[in-house]
């Protein structure tokens, strides 16, 4: 988007106060999120220019920019005659529910939006309190916190000085507003009190978990309570000093004011947050490659002993301050679900839903709902394809699907994955923590309420998609590979995250390829097997590769012959996920492609056979080369289809990148070429030739021709 940003303050200088550092924080996190930003306190200039979004703040401001047609976000910040809103706006937001009361009584409706804060790393304090720093930007004529020098060291925050150093250096801050949040940032506890003229000498207190929603209220300004700042008030709440609250403030700022989650409000797009209060560290990684392409807010619960580190912008950890041994409701789960609900910002019109930790959503799922704009979505969910052994018997939830109808809102037939629930409702119930049954409980409460539901039985959530055996069709898989390197088969193939059971057949140093591929086959189909995966010894498989492969596999057409996991499209384009390890970067074209993807030939480092085909290699192609080329044109030459398939592994491959086509690789390509004349020929072979010279680009070279010898 191309968004204009304009109030009177911009510049983030320190001088200009709380409302200047907002607005350079706004302006930051919109270039950061890929968007074009211009920023200006002089309007004027820019009435008659074509903006998608403009944002601002200030009467006089939104009067100057009202004549440009754009589309119109006015914030205030704050209950002064400036921050009064005015006509001429599209949307109104207010950073706190004071300031909302505020506007509302003077006719303006408006949104709730905190004010978004940069998270920078956390320093926690010292365990006596020592350093206090005093954080405003102007001169005092009378300090209340004079007398702190007696027994403190204090410091005034320096408006030439960044002041993250400033609050770095503290183990407490004296300060209203936007220094409140900053400071908590930081992981540094809070007094929010000062003397200022536009609201006299007054505070809200020492902050921490018991009064922190309170104070938020009226954005941290010191007029929640407005306890007058006499010596006795400020030093009791001074002895209120205790490091380790510096976690619990840490983690409200990131939960609740994150600057990306927080503009992104502005822009209006709805979102989709996931409340996961179960998330066992094993499953960090599967799930954040799952859900990052669905464009969602995660927020996993944890206690303090759960805490679990996340890389990842759009996820929003949620730490419960106690440790898991100390919660005494019967169902932990739902206790978390009610302190997020009690404790974080939710958002009136974003879509809200709780998943565990090993739920999942068919693809299309997130984006029909950001699409919707109904109260309550409730969707279908399939639960799998057989109950796993090993589940426990209270776990031994059946394989029937549970469709969204009314009929099913109801105990036993509906599950907490499939209610979106927009957050003006969601925020409005608690569960019962002692039940067991509460999703179905809650869903029929929407239902007997009269809140308007709206059914979509076409989207379905994945029950227990992560869960061992649930998913599995009860395909047999059997393994083959060719061996010429037996050390090499023991340090990386034989050391794959394999389920136990699944054979691994091998053959030594075969006359060719296609000859000691075809006996392979011949041993994976005694064996009976639905699936033979032919793979080279130093391939590597991860945990859950064989559950992706099925899960893919159950995605293709009856027609199917032969899948890879790195190939070519019809277009002759690389297509997978996959990592050789001759090179630093894992390969992915997951921008590019959706899976499976047709193929015209695959890398022959792992070849997936539909058993029930029979088929079997053309054993007068010699050599070791192009037999993953062969194969999908002996599938198509049989009626049959080959595809590349999302099944990420790794190939420990000790090819020199030197290495170039010889002549029985050359010969055997014009083979195929005569053979299938009038089908696309083509191999994934990378190659250089013996000597000479190439010509090649580069990202850069900026698309210019460099020669390199």
């Amino acid at each position: 988007m191309n968004i204009l940003v304009t109030a009177k303050y911009v510049s983030g200088s320190a001088n200009e106060g709380g409302s200047s550092r907002f607005y350079k924080t706004v302006i930051d996190t919109l270039w950061a999120m890929g968007h074009t930003v211009t920023a200006t306190n002089n309007p004027a200039e820019y009435t008659h220019i074509g903006f998608d979004l403009i944002i601002c703040s200030h009467g006089e401001i939104l009067d100057a920019i009202k004549a440009n047609p754009a589309p119109k976000v006015c914030i205030s910040h704050g209950i002064i005659e400036d921050e009064k809103m005015r006509h001429g706006a599209d949307r109104y937001v207010a950073v706190s529910e004071e300031v909302q009361s505020f506007n509302r009584e003077r006719g303006f409706e408006s949104e709730v939006i905190p004010q978004p804060i940069t998270i920078v790393k956390q320093i926690r304090p010292g365990k006596e309190l020592k350093n206090i720093l005093i954080i405003r930007h102007y001169p005092m004529t009378h300090d209340p916190f004079e007398f702190l020098s007696e027994k403190y060291n204090v410091m005034e925050s320096d408006i030439d000085k960044p002041i993250e150093d400033q609050i770095a250096e503290a183990d407490l801050c004296i300060t209203l507003g936007r220094g409140a949040l900053e400071s908590m940032a930081q992981g540094k506890p809070v007094l929010v009190a000062d003397n200022r003229e536009y609201i006299g000498a007054i505070g809200d207190g020492y902050v921490n978990a018991s009064n922190i929603k309170e104070i938020a209220r009226c954005n941290f300004s010191g007029r929640r309570f407005k306890h007058p700042l006499t010596r006795e008030w400020i030093e009791s709440e001074l002895a209120k000093y205790n490091p380790a609250d510096s976690d619990f403030l840490y983690d409200y700022v990131k939960t609740n004011h994150e600057a990306g989650k927080i503009v992104g409000r502005y822009l209006k797009e709805t979102q989709i947050h996931l409340i996961m209060p179960l998330w066992r560290k094993e499953n960090v990684g599967i799930l954040t490659a799952a859900y990052r392409p669905m464009r969602v807010m995660l927020h996993p619960i944890m206690f303090r002993d759960e805490a679990v580190e996340f890389n990842e912008p759009w996820i929003f950890p949620v730490i419960v301050p106690m440790d898991s041994k100390d919660c005494k409701a019967a169902h932990p789960g739902t206790y978390k679900r009610n302190w997020f609900i009690e404790n974080c910002q939710i958002f009136d019109d974003d879509y809200y839903v709780t998943v565990d930790d090993d739920d999942m959503y068919e693809p299309n799922v997130m984006s029909e709902i950001k699409a919707m704009n109904d109260d309550i979505v409730i969707i279908s969910m399939k639960r799998g394809h057989k109950i796993p052994v090993q589940a426990v018997p209270h776990r031994r939830y059946p394989t029937n699907t549970l469709l969204a109808s009314p009929d099913n809102v109801k105990i036993s037939s509906i599950s907490g994955q499939q209610s979106f629930v927009k957050g003006k409702i969601f925020k409005a119930h608690f569960f019962d923590d002692n039940s067991g049954t509460w999703d179905g409980e809650m869903a029929m409460h929407h239902k007997e309420s009269g809140e308007k539901i709206t059914y979509r039985p076409d989207l379905f959530a994945l029950f227990n998609f992560y869960e061992p055996g649930r998913w599995e069709k009860g395909l047999n898989v059997s393994f083959g590979v060719m061996v010429n390197d037996p050390l090499r088969l023991d340090m990386v193939l034989k050391q794959s995250q394999i389920p136990k059971g699944i054979k691994l057949h091998f053959i030594q140093n075969p006359e060719s390829a296609t000859k000691g591929l075809n006996l392979l086959l011949d041993k994976i189909e005694a064996d009976g097997a639905d699936v033979g995966i032919l793979t080279h010894q130093d391939m590597y498989y991860p945990a859950g590769w064989i559950e992706q492969v099925k899960d893919q596999l159950s995605k293709l057409p009856e027609s199917w012959v032969v899948c890879g996991i790195v190939g070519k499209d019809m277009q002759g384009r690389i297509a997978g996920q996959f990592h050789d390890r001759r090179i630093p970067l894992d390969f992915n074209t997951l921008h590019l492609h959706e899976f499976p993807q047709p193929a015209c030939c695959f890398d022959e480092c792992c070849l997936i056979f539909n058993m029930k085909k029979g088929f079997r290699f053309d054993e007068t192609f010699e050599g070791f080369d192009l037999y993953g080329t062969l194969c999908v044109l002996q599938a198509w030459e049989s009626g049959g289809s080959a595809w590349v398939i999302d099944a990420f592994a790794e190939h420990y491959c000790m090819r020199p990148f030197s290495w170039h086509p010889d002549d029985l690789f050359i010969r055997n390509y014009k083979r195929l070429y005569d053979r299938f004349q009038g089908i696309r020929v083509d191999s994934t072979a990378l190659g250089l030739p013996p000597d000479g010279e190439v010509i090649f680009e580069t990202s850069a070279a900026l698309g210019e021709e460099k020669k390199v010898a």
